[in-house]
């Protein structure tokens, strides 16, 4: 990838600073991770372009650690904006449209035809939604890797899992009265055999 010429490079940009993207709310201030776009799937040419909110802790189906509502395009199906939107009754809400627009009449032919047509499709617009619904859970289920590498992914998510971890591995190093001990070393390279820098040692078998 070339790098960005420098007479086409903006000199004031409000969305970013000299780290990356800057942070838009308090969150973003505490856990500015996703400012910066480190890990996997980083590219310079991916960088400085902020990521979609992903509900709310920010986790959501994802296809090789990539955002499905963005990369998949059956997820932007039925219902929603995207390449393949159904449309419905067109026609009778143009001509509501213009006739609320030309004024001098109340529109009940209109407004008529049109709830009629609703009423039609109503039923299969609620399919379609039941069907993306249903699609999006077996996504996740069986395709999304969030949820198989969550360490990877966001570790920044699990970093209270892992202190725990840390705090039961120290404390069964026999540390007295909550003090925790050097880490055991495992090997016989130590300099002392008393005073501080002698090796830690467990209390039992030590």
């Amino acid at each position: 990838m070339q790098p960005t010429p420098v007479f086409l490079k903006q000199r004031f940009s409000s969305g970013v600073n000299q780290y990356g993207l800057r942070p838009q709310s308090s969150y973003e201030m505490k856990n500015p991770t996703m400012l910066y776009n480190f890990g996997r799937d980083s590219t310079l040419d991916r960088a400085l372009v902020r990521r979609n909110e992903a509900g709310k802790n920010k986790s959501s189906p994802s296809l090789d650690s990539n955002n499905i509502h963005i990369t998949f395009p059956f997820y932007n199906g039925f219902g929603h904006d995207g390449p393949f939107k159904l449309k419905f009754c067109e026609g009778e809400n143009a001509a509501l449209r213009i006739c609320m627009a030309k004024g001098g009449s109340d529109c009940v032919r209109e407004n008529a035809m049109l709830s009629a047509c609703l009423g039609r499709v109503a039923p299969l617009q609620k399919e379609a939604a039941a069907m993306r619904l249903r699609f999006v859970d077996w996504f996740t289920a069986n395709v999304s890797d969030n949820y198989t590498k969550p360490r990877t992914h966001r570790v920044h998510d699990w970093n209270h899992v892992i202190a725990a971890e840390k705090k039961v591995w120290q404390g069964r190093q026999g540390g007295a009265y909550g003090v925790r001990r050097k880490q055991v070393s495992l090997t016989n390279q130590y300099w002392s055999e008393k005073g501080f820098a002698k090796r830690s040692r467990l209390p039992i078998n030590g």
